[in-house]
């Protein structure tokens, strides 16, 4: 059957079934894929404990702001110059003092609660458990920059 604008009850019925099935479905997909700030910042403090377990520099500069990256890099680059010794391999050795030889001496980060400030900033209250050295428990401002969650400079210095 065709009416006065051309389309066919079959197409309206199509369109009327076919379009909100597919919202449910874009919906589900953006809900299941989609993490929350919290989550990123909760994946950031893993990141960061992964990094100095595993004595990788790279990896845990990573997961401070880009500032403290570049200031961090040309302190290490300036010590390295100076001494005459690769500071990067001596933190990658030690870590911070901390040895991945055994399951005692392992870091583990305990996150508390997760602050969101605004769109941009967030405070993140953890626990940095060292093994035998004993925690510290303390508030890491956290930023996000272009999209990107990372422990702000005020955390580190």
């Amino acid at each position: 059957m065709i009416f006065k604008n051309g389309k066919s009850l079959f197409a309206k019925r199509t369109i009327a079934v076919v379009l909100p099935a597919i919202i449910v479905i874009v919906s589900v997909l953006f809900v299941a894929f989609h993490k929350s700030d919290e989550d990123k910042i909760m994946s950031l403090t893993n990141e960061l404990a992964v990094a100095l377990n595993e004595g990788d520099s790279e990896k845990m500069l990573a997961c401070f702001e880009p500032s403290v990256q570049a200031q961090m890099k040309s302190l290490m680059g300036l010590g390295s110059d100076l001494s005459g010794v690769n500071l990067w391999d001596l933190w990658s050795l030690g870590s911070v003092g901390i040895s991945n030889s055994s399951e005692d001496s392992k870091l583990y980060i305990t996150v508390y609660d997760i602050s969101i400030k605004d769109d941009t900033t967030a405070e993140a209250d953890i626990a940095i458990d060292y093994g035998k050295m004993g925690d510290d428990r303390d508030l890491m401002k956290c930023v996000k920059i272009d999209g990107k969650w990372y422990f702000a400079e005020k955390s580190f210095f």
